[in-house]
């Protein structure tokens, strides 16, 4: 009778441990659990699983080799001229708009292009600290000659490859952005969402 108890008591030991290394196994490399444990109320941001991490199988070496390809990715900030745009009649803006319209497109249809935002310059609220005090302010900076009026996000493989997509962008393509003061600002973007990227 001792020996039939003491076999099931490892017998239910063992299981005790199969069921516990199972559920490590599946808090590790579910990306549910991190986002249902970050503390999003105190301002953390959840740690995201690598999707390729979790797809190895048990036992499987890690290698950079398996990881996906992380490509080089780049913020355009387009300016322009405030005072300038300000100084047009509704009808010459119209015109100004029109001529956008065909390299729009083209940006549109770039498999380059993740990102492409038009800001609007009503209602825009800055944001700053004085002192200990954050306080919320109309408009943008009153001296401010140059506003950002379009931001695009490339991903390439060089800069050299991201400024030949982004020169094709209304900004530098529409003969009337000069009198406007448009330009485009390319820049490497070091880290996103989470993750740092090459540079």
């Amino acid at each position: 009778m001792a020996g039939l108890w003491g076999v099931r008591l490892a017998l239910r030991r063992t299981m005790s441990a199969r069921v516990w290394r199972r559920t490590a196994v599946s808090m590790a490399v579910s990306p549910a659990v991190d986002s249902a444990f970050a503390p999003r109320d105190l301002g953390f941001t959840p740690i995201r699983s690598n999707p390729a991490r979790a797809a190895r199988r048990p036992g499987e070496a890690h290698s950079l080799r398996n990881e996906p390809e992380i490509k080089m990715k780049f913020l355009c900030l387009g300016y322009y001229n405030r005072r300038a745009v300000e100084a047009l009649g509704p009808d010459q803006l119209a015109a100004v708009m029109k001529q956008c319209e065909p390299h729009m497109a083209v940006i549109a249809g770039s498999a380059a292009v993740r990102m492409h935002v038009g800001l609007a310059a009503e209602r825009t609220k800055q944001i700053l600290r004085t002192g200990n005090a954050v306080k919320v302010m109309d408009g943008p900076f009153s001296e401010a000659k140059e506003v950002v009026g379009a931001v695009l996000m490339i991903e390439a493989e060089t800069i050299e490859a991201a400024i030949e997509v982004a020169v094709l962008h209304p900004t530098t393509q529409v003969p009337a952005g000069e009198q406007l003061g448009w330009r485009m600002e390319v820049r490497p973007v070091h880290f996103l969402d989470g993750v740092s990227l090459p540079t």
